[in-house]
Parts: structure tokens; sequence; C-alpha cells
């Protein structure tokens, strides 16, 4: 992150925005680094989730699977 995206993050902040520069952070940072690393790893398999009580009944079931 460079530092002109930096200090827009600190603006939107100190303004009171918090949510969107959350939300601007999420896309502009932690979005493409996560996929960045995402070709760094051997995932087992990938679970698309609706809602947490989607991802806790799936998770158990791939659980299950590789336990």
């Amino acid at each position: 992150m460079d530092g002109s995206a930096h200090s827009k993050f600190i603006d939107l902040v100190e303004h009171g925005e918090i949510r969107e520069a959350a939300r601007q952070m999420m896309i502009e940072y932690y979005d493409p680094m996560y996929n960045k690393s995402l070709n760094k790893h051997n995932y087992h398999e990938k679970v698309m989730i609706e809602s947490i009580e989607d991802g806790i009944i799936k998770l158990k079931e791939v659980f299950k699977k590789h336990m």
C-alpha cells in the first residue's frame, strides 16, 4: 500500500467514515493480497457458504471427510 492510499484511509477514518475506509481497504488491499496468496497453498477443496449456519454445516462435512 503506497503513501497516498494510506493517507486516503486515514482521512476517511478521521472524518468518521469507518465503514467506507474498511470497505475500500478490503477491495484495494486485503482482497488482492488474499487472492495472490491462494496460489501459494494446497487446499483440499473450496467451500462456498451463504450464511454462518450454512458454513458450519459444510465445514463439518469437510472435516469429517479429511480427518
